[in-house]
């Protein structure tokens, strides 16, 4: 697994300085788990339509990833053929990590059996030269990391500040539309004298009819949502069945009153008509004088 670390470690230095896309990333780390499931060879087949399948991703998309990533260093890559069965050989720069081979042996000569051998023999000098450059290249490969890491540092350091992002500022409040309406309304002289001709009222009861209109329509109240002109024409009417409704009441009061004097009038009062007091001897009297003048005789 040491190969999949050092190539991770790798990817994600570079990405400080390429900043590769999701789909690069994607790419990538596809192909290092293929690497990593075939045994890490020294290079493997793959075929173009299995990696776009298999990563989501056009063939054109997945190609122009690719291209990014070998120019990075992060691998090589040879064609294949024209058929869709031709898969891309794949190899990957492992840095001092010695790639699994497979020894091609040949039957007949034995020559590269023998040359394996003296390769693999203790006291062979060509094993300690090839160990050698295995262990330069190794030393190689990390101190290139060790600089990529300083130069980041570097780079990072002499990087101006990044100022934060700005706070997202509160929306400021909706206006109250209705002390709006009604400080509009209350400075309109011209309509509240039209309106107070028309409905034959003094200009104080439009002031202050206007204020009840808004005390009981409240700060939004039924009309919200409504134009300045949907208000003032609504406001109007209102005031329209106000009066109506005060007429009629002061009609009603006059009614039900009781007729005045014609003292309260200012006229002077009539002298009461005087009705002489009859008694009982008085009728009597008045009864026998009136049988007298018939000729009765008692």
């Amino acid at each position: 697994m040491s190969q999949f670390f050092k190539l991770n470690t790798r990817f994600w230095q570079l990405d400080k300085q390429k900043s590769f896309t999701p789909h690069e990333t994607r790419l990538f780390f596809y192909l290092l788990n293929v690497a990593n499931e075939l045994g890490w060879p020294a290079e493997f087949e793959h075929a173009d339509s299995k990696t776009c399948g298999n990563v989501a991703m056009s063939t054109n998309g997945m190609k122009n990833a690719r291209t990014t990533l070998v120019e990075a260093g992060l691998f090589q890559f040879t064609e294949g053929g024209k058929g869709r069965a031709n898969g891309v050989r794949y190899h990957f720069s492992y840095h001092g990590v010695t790639p699994k081979t497979t020894p091609n042996v040949t039957p007949k000569g034995g020559k590269k059996l023998e040359k394996v051998s003296r390769k693999l023999s203790p006291g062979d000098t060509n094993t300690t030269i090839i160990e050698t450059k295995e262990i330069d290249r190794e030393e190689k490969g990390e101190n290139e990391l060790s600089n990529l890491d300083l130069k980041n540092t570097q780079s990072a350091a002499q990087k101006p500040p990044v100022a934060p992002p700005p706070q997202e500022q509160e929306p400021p409040p909706e206006p109250d539309l209705m002390s709006q309406y009604k400080t509009d309304l209350l400075g309109s002289r011209s309509w509240q004298e039209q309106t107070a001709k028309t409905l034959k009222r003094k200009a104080d009861w439009i002031l202050q009819h206007i204020e009840l209109y808004f005390d009981e329509m409240g700060p939004t109240g039924q009309d919200k949502g409504r134009t300045f002109s949907d208000v003032r024409k609504h406001c109007y009417y209102w005031m329209k069945d106000q009066s109506q409704r005060q007429q009629r009441d002061d009609q009603r009061n006059q009614q039900s009153k009781p007729r005045s004097s014609n003292s309260a009038s200012g006229q002077p009062a009539r002298p009461a008509k005087q009705v002489p007091v009859t008694t009982d001897d008085d009728l009597i009297a008045r009864l026998e004088a009136r049988k007298e003048s018939l000729g009765f005789v008692g």
